[in-house]
């Protein structure tokens, strides 16, 4: 989950003004989880390790170890506010090296001293990881990424294009340090072998993305709640999988929220099979890893 402030996507970057509602729900929502059989990792950014009540609740899960704690950089409300406040400055990659390592050493500084653990899982808020990321990751001694959105491409906004990268968990370098976790994304229809090919039109033409859509030649159906129907995240067949990385935000948690993830809880059944690839809830299985080298974004 990645636990964050509520805010209009729509409206332009501020520092200031959010609201932390959702932080009354995460307790439903781990006694959801639990109920399933997974163990979440709650991905906590400045506004929400700031907050009394959420730091008090994530000291308590992670004590009795029943979730993990990941750091959530939104550059915009994270200090030191050095940077201009705008929309290529909110992928926290593009920031200067120096400006992105504190940005992430004093967010990960509070998280240690308000939670009382140093977390070591990383993922940038709006996926928004560069050229220095990864190796600021390893240097402040991070074991696993899960910034790749993958089959997406945020080039248009000033951030990186994750449209080549598939879900599958990988290694950076070649000294395997860093485990790569991407969100997992799956293509559904006739031409989902040939989605290497017709993804880069979909994405560039907003025409070609509706007809394959419409006509069910190519879907792209991330495993997320958020403005998914359970009907399409049903499709893709997960009987091959040892490893799926679902997601959602903490806004969508409470009714008051933009999005919503209360139909989901009440289709629970449906979701979990979706998740498990049968009828049964699992916990999460381990995934053999590629050893291969990538370079970001």
């Amino acid at each position: 989950m990645d636990t964050e402030e509520e805010f209009d996507w729509d409206a332009p970057f501020r520092r200031e003004g959010h609201t932390t509602l959702s932080v009354s729900e995460l307790q439903a929502f781990q006694q959801f989880a639990e109920t399933l059989g997974f163990k979440p990792v709650y991905f906590i950014d400045f506004a929400i390790v700031q907050n009394d009540e959420a730091a008090a609740f994530l000291r308590i899960v992670a004590e009795r170890k029943t979730a993990d704690i990941g750091v959530h950089l939104h550059p915009w409300i994270n200090p030191p506010f050095d940077e201009q406040l705008n929309v290529h400055n909110s992928f926290a990659g593009n920031l200067p090296k120096e400006l992105e390592e504190q940005k992430l050493v004093i967010l990960r500084n509070a998280i240690r001293d308000r939670i009382g653990i140093t977390p070591t899982i990383f993922r940038a808020g709006r996926y928004g990881i560069g050229p220095h990321t990864i190796d600021l990751l390893v240097k402040h001694g991070f074991v696993m990424d899960s910034s790749i959105r993958s089959r997406f491409d945020y080039s248009g906004e000033g951030g990186p294009d994750f449209l080549s990268a598939g879900p599958e968990p990988f290694w950076w370098g070649s000294e395997n340090r860093l485990l790569e976790v991407p969100l997992t994304t799956v293509y559904s229809g006739l031409l989902r072998k040939q989605a290497s090919l017709v993804a880069g039109m979909m994405e560039r033409h907003p025409l070609v993305n509706a007809l394959c859509s419409r006509s069910k030649m190519l879907e792209r159906i991330p495993l997320t709640p958020e403005g998914f129907p359970p009907a399409r995240r049903r499709k893709p067949s997960t009987s091959l999988w040892t490893m799926i990385c679902a997601c959602l935000c903490s806004p969508s948690t409470h009714p008051r929220c933009r999005r919503a993830i209360r139909p989901m809880c009440r289709r629970s059944r449906n979701w979990t099979a979706f998740m498990t690839g049968g009828g049964r809830s699992s916990r999460t299985s381990k995934q053999g890893t590629s050893n291969r080298s990538k370079s970001t974004n």
